[in-house]
């Protein structure tokens, strides 16, 4: 448990750089990514209104399921805490989660396997709620610094 705790940080990071800084826009002008940003539309518009910036820009004229979900401390925060540990490892946790053969592998009844697949889900989401916890807990003590 204890070299898992790295991912707090790692996570908190990423919200930071994220939720106050402009370097995803700016990294994207740098490698000339503008289909995958659109930084030349939200430089027009933030030239237009100076008060702007980037999340803003996305709720604003892209708004959607998703873009609502990576504007959100909480919900991104979330998200990283399942999705993070299992790729920086190589374990596929949507894969152990949710594929509806990994049952039929185990050899004994459906109701242990309906028992056994709770016990993994509840392995996987106890850290990532500790994870998601602990981030935001960072990144809400470095938003007050920074303010």
């Amino acid at each position: 448990m204890k070299e898992s705790l790295f991912y707090i940080p790692i996570i908190a990071a990423i919200l930071v750089i994220w939720f106050r800084t402009e370097a995803y826009v700016e990294y994207s002008k740098l490698f000339k990514l503008n289909w995958l940003s659109n930084y030349k539309d939200y430089e027009s518009k933030k030239h237009d209104d100076c008060r702007l910036n980037y999340l803003g820009y996305l709720k604003q004229y892209h708004n959607s399921f998703f873009i609502r979900l990576i504007t959100c401390p909480i919900c991104l925060s979330c998200w990283l805490s399942v999705i993070l540990p299992g790729t920086i490892f190589g374990i596929n946790i949507f894969f152990d989660l949710f594929h509806p053969l990994w049952a039929a592998l185990i050899p004994i009844s459906v109701p242990a396997c309906i028992l056994l697949g709770n016990a993994i889900q509840l392995v996987i989401f106890i850290p990532s709620v500790i994870y998601m916890l602990g981030s935001l807990l960072i990144y809400s003590i470095i938003n007050k610094l920074l303010n």
